[in-house]
């Protein structure tokens, strides 16, 4: 059985009071298979000479700004980034608490750490 951060938040969320939405764990899924590159602040400097001979790249943006806050999140956690200043102030903004953030960090974990939580779901 493949684990994604879809089925793993499902099994963390007992331990934190504050569960995800089934829309939001949907957001989860869907960041765990984007690229970085749909992110803004995690494109490649390259990024202009990939599109120019690859095409354009798809637009994973979400029509939800908080949803897309969500995933951005996610899915700079997923690439081993920390969130600058401005990306936890929209976090908050959106609505979401700190305790969210905390979940999204261990689900996205590297190394043995990581291991060990899609082991534990």
């Amino acid at each position: 059985m493949q684990h994604s951060v879809f089925n793993r938040a499902d099994t963390a969320n007992d331990n934190v009071g504050e569960p995800f939405d089934a829309q939001e764990r949907q957001v989860l899924w869907l960041a765990d298979s984007d690229p970085a590159s749909s992110v803004p602040s995690v494109r490649a400097p390259l990024g202009r000479l990939r599109s120019f001979l690859r095409g354009p790249e798809p637009t994973y943006t979400l029509a939800n700004p908080r949803l897309e806050t969500l995933r951005q999140s996610a899915i700079i956690l997923r690439t081993g980034r920390s969130l600058t200043g401005e990306e936890l102030d929209a976090f908050d903004a959106a609505g979401f608490s700190r305790e969210r953030l905390d979940l999204l960090r261990v689900l996205y974990m590297t190394g043995d750490a990581r291991r060990a939580v899609v082991r534990a779901a």
